[in-house]
């Protein structure tokens, strides 16, 4: 038998071997980014109005731009 073939685990036992990551997801940058947080928003139940979305969006944006001294 190969070591590697020692490896083989049933899943009851991964849960001692594996830990779990950190519940903070990072963000894709750009316009993917704000869709992805659509998204991540409306899965948590967070959903909010077309209009505010936009107006944080406008306000990130700003916040963004006035940071980078683009």
């Amino acid at each position: 038998m190969e070591q590697w073939e020692s490896l083989d685990l049933d899943e009851a036992e991964l849960q001692s071997f594996m830990r779990w990551c950190s519940g903070s997801t990072s963000l894709t940058p750009g316009p993917a980014g704000n869709y992805q947080a659509v998204i991540m928003n409306r899965v948590a139940g967070r959903q909010e109005s077309t209009q505010q979305f936009i107006g944080h969006i406008a306000a990130a944006t700003f916040a963004r731009d006035i940071e980078s001294n683009a």
